[in-house]
């Protein structure tokens, strides 16, 4: 969570429900990369069986929370009239590219990728820019073994390109050996590489 999100999130117009909406649900979605929402998503969010303060899944509560949030300026619609199937842009989490550090620095075990990921992902021809805690921890157990340091969309640009590097070793795995009908094993067809899943990422 950068400053500007911090300090309208502390205003006391804000109700509760929005700022748990933003910083529970949506916040931690934009750090995965997931820049969209539907009003399913947000209503089964909402939704809680809490014997002191219950909440409904009402789909009206969901978009007053999202109005609330867009009237505070943390969600802007770019088209269309309705939340639902509009793009959306969260101009207090896009402030955080302001709040980079411009030095180069070495991994550190809290690294994220920060807003600028996105773009690292389509510098790199990576569309789909999801991915893992495990992913995550694998990259940043990786570098912080090694004394390399670049800045923060040097370190994003890597971590997109060992992405496209999973997957691809994803797709490459040959298929598992078949059993016939007599009990023997039938090699695969497909060659497995000797290649290390991890290589220096430029």
């Amino acid at each position: 969570m950068n400053a500007v999100e911090l300090s309208h999130l502390k205003k006391s117009g804000v109700s509760h429900l929005s700022r748990s909406l933003y910083a529970f649900f949506i916040r931690p979605r934009l750090e995965r990369g997931l820049f969209s929402l539907t009003l399913a998503e947000v209503t089964a969010y909402l939704e809680n069986h809490s014997a002191f303060f219950p909440t409904s899944s009402d789909p009206r509560i969901a978009l007053m929370a999202l109005a609330e949030l867009e009237h505070e300026g943390f969600i802007k619609r770019k088209d269309g009239e309705n939340f639902e199937g509009s793009t959306l842009e969260f101009p207090f989490f896009s402030s955080t590219i302001r709040e980079l550090p411009q030095r180069p620095f070495i991994m550190r075990r809290d690294w994220k990728p920060g807003p600028a990921f996105a773009q690292a992902c389509l510098f790199c021809g990576l569309e789909d820019r999801t991915y893992t805690d495990a992913q995550l921890r694998e990259f940043i157990s990786y570098w912080m073994a090694k004394p390399e340091s670049r800045v923060q969309t040097a370190w994003e640009r890597a971590f997109a390109q060992r992405l496209i590097k999973y997957r691809e070793a994803k797709v490459k795995q040959p298929p598992k050996a078949a059993v016939s009908a007599s009990g023997l094993t039938a090699a695969p067809l497909a060659e497995t590489s000797n290649k290390p899943l991890y290589q220096a990422e430029s």
